[in-house]
């Protein structure tokens, strides 16, 4: 028989659970937000996940389709490309990491 396991979970939108909510390595969810928390070693609650439907927000990359859904003068002004090497040193040099939405 399978064992269920049950996380710390509210259904409260923007509500986030508090250092003293979680131990450490805790997991939490938000279902109305779609978003995991867990607690880090430095006792600190942090995102873990959220959902974010494609196109909704900016800071997300979205697949495009050869270009061509996107306006040809806005691309050339507002597009940097970066190397692989470049863009993984950014990311580990900064902390970032970043979510790619397939649309």
């Amino acid at each position: 028989m399978a064992t269920v396991i049950k996380l710390k979970r509210s259904e409260t939108a923007s509500n986030v659970p508090t250092s003293s909510d979680l131990e450490v390595g805790e997991v939490a969810v938000n279902t109305s937000d779609k978003t995991i928390y867990m607690k880090d070693s430095s006792n600190s609650v942090i995102t873990v996940a959220n959902f974010v439907v494609p196109g909704s927000d900016p800071s997300y990359l979205i697949k495009s389709n050869n270009l061509s859904d996107v306006d040809a003068a806005t691309a050339r002004t507002n597009l940097d490309v970066d190397s692989k090497a470049e863009v993984t040193s950014k990311a580990t040099d900064s902390g970032i990491i970043f979510a790619i939405a397939l649309g």
